[in-house]
């Protein structure tokens, strides 16, 4: 049976150091490895926060209190008060709850539950809001959601809301949302984005704290919303598919850039996946797109996969023109983030062959956090204790730390 290969960690870094400084920016971060179906009688899942020299502040192992199977991380998010949102599910509910299926919880900034509240869906995404709560994208991007700081659901705005007031001919029944993204704009305003069931089309709606919406808009220029971020201009930046796009303030595109393209002589025995974008900046008029793209090969002798996760951030002037690029080869599967400083972090576990690194260790290891500089230059290599079965996820948080989403080996 084939099996992955993981790479070394002295092989890890492999960087074109080329890219200027970026500042602290407007994160927007995403997440990776968030699905894992492995032995559901044999995990349970924790999140585990770090400081900004990856020292472990707290670890808390997540139990809905319902007994059951195997559970796993969709999404991770900072609230407001230094602590942490988890949505996460039960891949086997327990027989006497079966609709226990999907939850969310709210960590304090001492590891604490604040709450632990089960949704009718997760959510993909969650915006913290400066009440204490969110805005979440439930994960198939049917609806949005508000999440008071009790966890009690406030308001939603679903497909239809959204269909029934943007812009549409008579004949026109490609209007189904799918949202993807939300961004504040303002004192409890925010953007709600994504796109249409016809693939180059595309939305954005504004809505004020109440949910009510109070703008929307639809675009039919090739424009695909995965993320975006406000200009100072009353412009906005957009990536999806593969693309960046910097809008005008009249929402006209002043510019699209293909970050990566597969390229035409793939060798037989190769495949990839992605890209898969795991972190947008935007600072001082540059703008930073971090992605993900999954290079593997079979030897056709011992049918073995080789692989690895192929990491590339590119930085983009106002005007599109490319400042420069860092790349870096980080053991597949493994999750990556922009950190706050304007570097890079991963997360990796110590697998079962001796010396080698990746995403998967069958009886569980330490955690190993790698960070480097906004150069691509390793800064630091910290460990933090398992048994950890299966890193999640790892994304930043403003005061230079991080938040680990793991399995652990029960």
């Amino acid at each position: 049976m084939a099996k992955n290969k993981n790479i070394p960690m002295k092989q890890l870094m492999i960087l074109t150091n080329i890219v200027p400084a970026a500042l602290l920016a407007a994160l927007v971060l995403t997440a990776g490895c968030a699905y894992h179906f492995g032995n559901e009688d044999a995990q349970d899942i924790a999140v585990i926060r770090v400081d900004a020299s990856g020292a472990e502040m707290w670890k808390h192992t997540i139990d809905s209190g319902f007994g059951g199977g195997f559970e796993a991380i969709l999404s991770v998010a900072p609230t407001p008060e230094g602590g942490v949102f988890v949505s996460h599910y039960y891949l086997y509910p327990p027989s006497s709850h079966p609709d226990k299926i999907h939850w969310t919880t709210c960590i304090g900034a001492d590891g604490s539950v604040v709450w632990d509240r089960d949704f009718s869906s997760n959510f993909k995404l969650m915006t913290p809001t400066p009440d204490g709560g969110f805005i979440g994208i439930t994960e198939f991007g049917s609806s949005v959601v508000r999440v008071g700081p009790d966890g009690s659901p406030v308001w939603t705005i679903n497909q239809t809301t959204i269909a029934d007031i943007l812009p549409k001919s008579r004949k026109d029944r490609y209007n189904t949302p799918q949202f993807n993204t939300v961004v504040p704009v303002g004192p409890d305003r925010y953007v709600i984005a994504g796109n249409l069931w016809v693939s180059s089309w595309s939305f954005m709606a504004t809505i004020d704290g109440s949910g009510e919406i109070t703008e929307a808009k639809k675009f039919t220029d090739h424009l695909s919303i995965g993320n975006l971020a406000p200009m100072p201009d009353g412009g906005w930046v957009v990536v999806g598919g593969g693309q960046v796009s910097r809008l005008r303030p009249n929402d006209k595109v002043r510019w699209t850039k293909t970050f990566w393209q597969a390229p035409d002589d793939l060798p037989e025995n190769v495949t990839i996946g992605g890209p898969w974008v795991r972190g947008f900046q935007v600072k001082d008029g540059e703008i930073r797109v971090l992605f993900v793209v999954s290079v593997s090969r079979v030897d056709e002798a011992t049918a073995m996969i080789y692989g690895v996760d192929e990491a590339t951030a590119v930085t983009y002037g106002d005007d599109g023109t490319v400042l420069g690029e860092v790349h870096m080869e980080v053991p597949q599967s493994c999750p990556i983030t922009l950190a706050a400083d304007g570097g890079y972090a991963f997360a990796a576990l110590e697998s079962d062959e001796p010396g080698t690194y990746g995403p998967l260790s069958s009886e569980g290891s330490d955690v190993h956090i790698v960070k480097m500089d906004a150069d691509g230059n390793p800064e630091w290599d910290r460990t933090v204790r398992g048994p950890v079965i299966r890193i999640e996820t790892i994304s930043a948080v403003e005061d230079g730390g991080y938040i680990l989403g793991v399995d652990l080996r029960r």
